[in-house]
């Protein structure tokens, strides 16, 4: 795969989208619905627009807690134009996608056609979040940026496994199953 962020939006959308999908499988599996033994009558006739409440606060929090562990990544490296006849002719090109966070020391989960080719991989951590208003602005979140190493990859499952030497970071767990 080519590291060139021309061609990158769809591979960015679907490959959050995947990403998405991982997380909030990940979540439900954290979370176990309770038993409908244990709901007594009057919670069983929830109406139509109480239950969508209830869906909607429930998928805030996954998103909530999920967005903790998604980074940025930023790959610079070497590749074939796109559009090139001749394919023995290389380029510098930049890639940005994304990935989660899978272990507190600094695992993080990404795909592989994001690091393909890389020469150096930087993350980024909890984009800088700012809150203005009138005459006050202020730095609620602050931007941390990591140097990555490739640990490993699976060009079949489109999946690779990057490191950066941080500790105590936010995570999605990961079923036994991945593990």
């Amino acid at each position: 795969m080519r590291l060139d962020s021309r061609s990158g939006l769809g591979k960015q959308l679907w490959s959050s989208s995947v990403s998405l999908i991982l997380v909030c499988t990940a979540m439900a599996q954290k979370q176990p619905a309770p038993a409908a033994a244990s709901l007594t009558k009057p919670e069983m006739e929830v109406s139509d627009s109480a239950l969508l409440e209830q869906y909607d606060r429930a998928l805030a929090r996954v998103a909530e807690h999920a967005m903790r562990a998604v980074v940025k990544i930023e790959v610079n490296g070497y590749g074939p134009p796109e559009h090139a006849a001749d394919e023995q002719i290389i380029e510098r090109q930049h890639s940005l996608g994304s990935g989660v966070i899978v272990d507190p020391s600094g695992y993080i989960m990404t795909n592989n056609h994001v690091v393909t080719g890389a020469e150096r991989i930087r993350v980024v951590l909890a984009q800088a979040v700012t809150e203005m208003s009138v005459g006050h602005t202020t730095l609620q979140r602050q931007q941390r940026t990591f140097a990555a190493r490739l640990i490993g990859t699976s060009r079949k499952a489109d999946l690779a496994l990057i490191k950066i030497d941080a500790s105590d970071l936010p995570t999605i767990t990961l079923s036994e199953q991945f593990r």
